[in-house]
C-alpha cells in the first residue's frame, strides 16, 4: 500500500475566521515544526517544511460555500 502520510501532513490548507488572525499561520508552522521533531513522528516521517494553502476565496467564507453547494 502507498502511504501518503506525509505528503498530507506537508500540505495543509488554512480555512476559517481563526485563520485571519494575525501571527496565526507562523504560529501553526512554528507548532507543526516543534511536533515533528517529537520521536513518535520523527522515527515514521521526516518534514522539514510544512506548504500551507489559501483557498480562492476569503477564508471565512469557505465553510458557508461548501455548505451552499447542493
Amino acid at each position: 500500500p502507498m502511504d501518503t502520510r506525509r505528503k498530507l501532513a506537508e500540505n495543509i490548507v488554512i480555512i476559517g475566521g481563526n485563520s485571519m488572525l494575525p501571527g496565526f499561520t507562523h504560529r501553526l508552522q512554528k507548532e507543526l515544526m516543534e511536533l515533528s521533531l517529537e520521536d513518535k513522528y520523527s522515527k515514521h516521517m521526516t518534514i522539514t517544511k510544512f506548504a500551507f494553502h489559501k483557498p480562492s476565496v476569503k477564508e471565512n467564507y469557505t465553510a458557508w460555500l461548501g455548505g451552499e453547494v447542493d
